[in-house]
Order: C-alpha cells, then structure tokens, then sequence
C-alpha cells in the first residue's frame, strides 16, 4: 500500500508521503496495480493540519506504530504497508477547527457553523483530487471514506461535474449534513457512485 498525505492549504494541494516528506503523487499513482483500491479519507470537525494536536495526517492517517493517533483509518480499512498490491490510501486533510468563544463573538456563530461553511472551499480541493487522480489514470475508481463534517466536503465535491466519473463509493460516516442538502448532492452527481450513509 502507498499512504500519501494531502492538505488542502491556501488554493493548493500540498502533497506528503507517509513519513511527511514532500512527494510528487504521480509516482505513487502510476505504481497502483490495475484494479487496486483507491481511497480518500476525509476527516470531520475539530482536525487542522499542521497544528500538532489536532493534526488528522497523525491522529487519523497513519498506521500502527506511526504517531500519537489512536484512530488509524488505514488499517482499520484493510489497508497495510506490507503489500503494495493494497492500492492507494490518501489522507485528505483541510482545516475544521474555529473555537467556539471567538467565532461567536465576533460573527455570532460557533465554530462548528464557521467550519461547516468553510467545508465548500475543501470540497473544491478534494474535487481538484479526485479529477488529478482520474486524469493520471482514468482506469481507476475512487473510493471516498467520510467522517462528519468530512462528509459535507465529500457531498459538496460529489455535484463537481469532474468528480462523478473517477468516483465509486462514498461511505459516509455519521454525515453532518442536511437530508435534503444531502441527496441534491448525489442526484447532482453525474457519475453513479454507490453512496452509503453509517449513522
């Protein structure tokens, strides 16, 4: 398996290989086998890249024995270093924290609100992945694996018109997001994802 980390940071996609060094993702793409998975995980609130306690790519991303993490949603998804013919796991990160005081006070909404209207501009980002990927090899489907507000980033990137035909499942998990806002987003896809909602 390659483990590949992507922030989403200022417009751009900064790409890290599993140990956080910058990596071109190319590479890593062209190496998949044919028929391999490919996977995007999306975490949900409170995560900010960067920010070492809050960090996804360390929490979430990595595998047994590589940081602080408790979660290591690779793994946990039949992901392992040990065999190559594993696929593709990316570890999307963007930034989902605001801290409830400040944000209230100076736009009158806590930070979970500020973060869920933030989660359009990771949607863009996450899209520009998913069509990066597909352009590199269009033999591929992507797989996205949602968290939470990551959830509302991967329906949001579902309506992006670049996304529908890379895209093969979207499981997501408890999604923060409106029922209705929910299927406008998959009816607006023009691929036919399986979509799957865990609460």
């Amino acid at each position: 398996m390659t483990l590949m980390h992507v922030t989403t940071r200022a417009d751009a996609l900064l790409v890290r290989d599993a140990r956080g060094r910058p990596a071109p993702l190319a590479p890593a793409v062209e190496a998949i086998p044919r028929d391999a998975p490919v996977a995007i995980l999306v975490h949900g609130y409170k995560y900010r890249p960067f920010d070492g306690a809050r960090d996804p790519h360390a929490w979430l991303y990595g595998l047994p024995g590589d940081g602080p993490g408790g979660a290591d949603w690779p793994a946990e998804l039949g992901f392992s270093r040990l065999d190559p013919a594993d696929g593709l796991c990316i570890g999307f990160g963007w930034d989902a924290w605001a801290p409830h005081g400040p944000s209230f006070a100076r736009r009158r909404r806590n930070g979970f609100a500020e973060v869920y209207d933030r989660a359009a501009g990771a949607a863009e980002s996450l899209a520009a992945l998913v069509a990066h990927l597909h352009a590199l090899r269009p033999d591929l489907e992507v797989d996205l694996f949602a968290h939470s507000l990551g959830a509302r980033v991967a329906l949001q990137a579902l309506g992006d018109p670049r996304v529908g035909p890379a895209l093969g499942r979207a499981l997501l998990l408890g999604p923060a997001e409106d029922a209705g806002l929910a299927r406008a987003a998959v009816a607006a896809c023009t691929g036919a994802p399986q979509v799957f909602h865990v609460a």
